[in-house]
């Protein structure tokens, strides 16, 4: 998701009101953009919803269409249909998609300044069995989900180490994904020797970002005007003010709900030390313990424990520390 710009702020503050518009485009097989809403004069968009979960790797978007307007029709099997014709099947798996929204003041329409994007992905599934089509899409980190290591390399140094953020750019390129990682800022931790096991390039990506309690997914770029695959730290501490909503500014809330389910506030993390060699000249299991006396105190005592194999990375105190505080201040509070 994207910040509001200032003056998108400005016009939701008008006590004069505002209206909210969205917009869909398709990459049609010329290479362009198709606006679902201006599509021969016509308007086949119905709804949209976009899903960001701090729990999923990527967004996914669901777009709903109408399937029939006039003589065009968007189904993919019309091949008698203009918009088919001349995109070649223009929604259809595969199909790149961006959506768009933009607030403006009563009865301005929006500028073309005012709009933003806030997505960007692939089609992965059209259903079209009734009057309506409905598509539905993961962001550009999908492309990432479906490229696959084939052949497992080393990577990382054993005496001095390797950033993590150049060994992640080192997994990109090897696999071909063509993709430029952006670090705004480097965590400082750098890799022994390790073997990269066949898995999924994001997920390959996600294991080494969580074990400091980083992520890495797309996310708006302002310097280059679109999104960007960026490794950084989330986020913990909201301001304590985001946005006040009025009572006309809703009308229910489906469901609101505190679960203290998986509230953790003892986190142990063992690991195997590198730097303290037993007699057999092998790292010596080690432990750290991390926990939250406000969160015992309401909560009661919620113990995890993270047991990294010899293998891992988080070979130091300080790497096992950054895991355990990551851990304690994602769980020590339920989600809303």
């Amino acid at each position: 998701m994207r910040a509001m710009s200032s003056q998108g702020l400005a016009v939701l503050s008008n006590p004069a009101g505002h209206a909210s518009y969205v917009r869909v485009k398709v990459r049609s097989g010329a290479g362009g953009w198709v606006d679902l809403s201006q599509v021969e004069g016509r308007d086949f968009l119905d709804a949209v919803e976009v899903d960001e979960d701090v729990d999923q790797p990527v967004s996914a978007a669901t777009v709903t269409v109408k399937r029939q307007v006039d003589l065009f029709s968007t189904s993919p099997l019309r091949a008698d249909s203009k918009l088919n014709a001349v995109s070649g099947q223009l929604i259809r798996p595969g199909r790149e998609f961006i959506i768009e929204a933009a607030v403006s003041p009563v009865g301005m329409p929006p500028s073309a300044g005012e709009w933003r994007m806030l997505f960007h992905g692939d089609i992965d599934e059209v259903d079209f069995a009734d009057e309506q089509l409905v598509f539905r899409g993961r962001d550009l980190g999908g492309r990432l989900q479906d490229s696959f290591i084939e052949v497992e390399r080393p990577y990382g140094d054993s005496v001095s180490g390797v950033a993590v953020e150049a060994v992640m750019q080192a997994i990109l390129a090897d696999n071909g994904t063509g993709v430029l990682l952006h670090t705004p800022v480097s965590p400082g931790w750098k890799l022994r020797r390790y073997a990269q096991k066949k898995a999924s390039v994001l997920d390959a990506l996600r294991d080494l970002a969580q074990q400091i309690g980083w992520e890495v997914r797309y996310r708006w770029r302002e310097a280059s005007g679109s999104y960007a695959l960026t490794f950084s730290e989330p986020e913990r501490v909201n301001p304590s003010l985001a946005w006040t909503f009025g009572p006309s500014d809703y009308r229910a809330v489906a469901k609101l709900t505190l679960n203290k389910t998986e509230v953790r506030n003892r986190i142990e993390v063992v690991y195997s030390d590198t730097g303290d060699l037993d007699v057999a000249r092998q790292p010596k299991r080690k432990s750290v313990v991390l926990e939250d006396a406000d969160s015992q105190a309401a909560y009661g005592v919620r113990f995890m424990q993270v047991a990294e194999d010899a293998s891992s990375n988080i070979d130091r105190e300080v790497e096992a520390r950054k895991m355990a505080d990551a851990a304690l201040s994602d769980l020590k509070e339920p989600l809303a």
